[in-house]
């Protein structure tokens, strides 16, 4: 098994405790550590035909080949649907930690980072029109909007974050700043959604649903 379930809890709790029970918390979500040995399995098991990826987009469509039918997951519903996943920061991951512990032994893998930029960028290229959602912001925004910077400004745009613009950071960015760079269209249908995404996401979801 890759994953097991997350256990649901309180945000004010003893961390010193969970950490003696080898317990990893994400504010009232609650994680075992034990969850890492399935993912060290699974990519022990894999990473020769997961080493034959030539950039991370690949590398995750053959991860999303590899699960179960039944899986629900983001990466089978890509690969299901032939969607493209692209993720810059794959390092800052617990599947990073697992790539790193397999080249420790030896093994090797070749990621073209590049290559995945170049792809964003020729399909905002070859776009009529370019739309995106972002949920936060961070590293994902911000590439995507580099990618429309250097070919095709977004003409609609949503944004669901419950940051804000005075700290300088991405997730809290303006959409309308984006103009300025050329990320957004000066005459882009735009909103900033100031909301928990998960109450936000289920209710865009069920809109959509309902319309269409």
């Amino acid at each position: 098994m890759i994953w097991s379930r997350l256990l649901k809890g309180l945000g004010r709790i003893d961390d010193v405790e969970l950490n003696r029970k080898h317990i990893d918390r994400i504010y009232d979500s609650f994680m075992p550590n034990d969850v890492y040995i399935g993912l060290e399995g699974f990519f022990k098991k894999n990473f020769d035909e997961l080493s034959k990826a030539k950039n991370i987009k690949e590398f995750l469509w053959i991860i999303g080949k590899m699960l179960p039918e039944k899986n629900e997951s983001i990466l089978k519903t890509a690969y299901r649907n032939k969607i493209p996943i692209f993720c810059p920061a794959i390092s800052d991951s617990a599947i990073g930690l697992m790539i790193w512990g397999q080249m420790l032994k030896g093994k090797k893998m070749m990621l073209g980072h590049f290559d995945d930029l170049n792809d964003i960028i020729e399909l905002s290229w070859s776009s009529k029109k370019t739309g995106v959602i972002y949920v936060g912001g961070g590293v994902p925004k911000n590439y995507i909007q580099q990618a429309l910077q250097f070919s095709k400004s977004a003409s609609y745009a949503v944004q669901i974050s419950t940051d804000i613009p005075q700290y300088g950071g991405s997730s809290g960015a303006d959409l309308k700043e984006g103009i300025s760079w050329g990320k957004l269209s000066k005459n882009a249908m735009y909103v900033n959604v100031i909301c928990d995404a998960t109450i936000a996401l289920p209710l865009i979801y069920a809109a959509v649903k309902e319309r269409f």
